[in-house]
This record gives C-alpha cells, structure tokens and sequence, in this order.
C-alpha cells in the first residue's frame, strides 16, 4: 500500500495524474486501511491508548489510519483525531484521555517554522 501510495504521490507532483485521480487512489486507500482496521481484534481497555493525528493545514488522513492500524495491530488502544487540528487539541486530547502514546503525521511542510513551533505545545 505504501508503495502504491509514494508513487501516486510522485505521479501527482509530476503532474502526470490530475487531483482527481490522486483522490480516487486516497480514498480508496482509506477504505482499505477502515477495512484492516475492522478485522483486527478487539483490544482491551487495559491497554495502553495512543491518539494522534495531523496539525492545522495538513489534511492528508492516510498517515495517521495506517500509524493507528499498525499500533492497533500489536494491541495498543487507538484513537486517530483526524486532520487539520490545532495542537493545543491535540495536547488537551493526550491529557484528558490519558494518552501513553501521541503520534503526529507530516506528509505536507509548508513552513517548518510554524511545524516545530506546534510540537512545542
């Protein structure tokens, strides 16, 4: 799937694939990875929990559904919050919840400044 992906990703920057396409292959990579997610067992609420997601203006989903596919898959509880979320969500998110884990996806840096700004929360 990975692979699938990079070279849509590349076939889209290139500009040989029209937006469209690059969103007909996400989304059906989503579907994928909702249908992997669905199969894997029940974890207990003993386990540890992980949240995560993207920041403000990165809406890319893919990332996160596939760090919280490959977590859920070795037993760890998981919560993926999306995309596009101010850190400070994020941050009150991992508190209340009692997160053990916070992930968060970069697939798109417009200004590094303001990225590790965000991690600074």
């Amino acid at each position: 799937l990975i692979a699938a992906l990079w070279k849509v990703g590349e076939l889209w920057r290139t500009q040989e694939i029209d937006i469209y396409q690059e969103h007909i292959c996400s989304n059906t990579a989503c579907t994928v990875l909702d249908m992997i997610m669905q199969r894997l067992p029940e974890i207990e609420n003993t386990s540890p929990l992980a949240i995560g997601g993207t920041f403000e203006r990165n809406f890319d989903t893919i990332g996160s559904k596939i760090l919280s596919v490959v977590l859920r898959s070795i037993g760890v509880r998981t919560i993926d919050l999306g995309c596009n979320l101010p850190a400070e969500s994020i941050a009150k998110a991992a508190h209340r919840l009692h997160a053990s884990i916070v992930w968060i996806c970069h697939t798109h840096v417009e200004n590094i400044d303001c990225l590790l700004a965000n991690h600074i929360v």
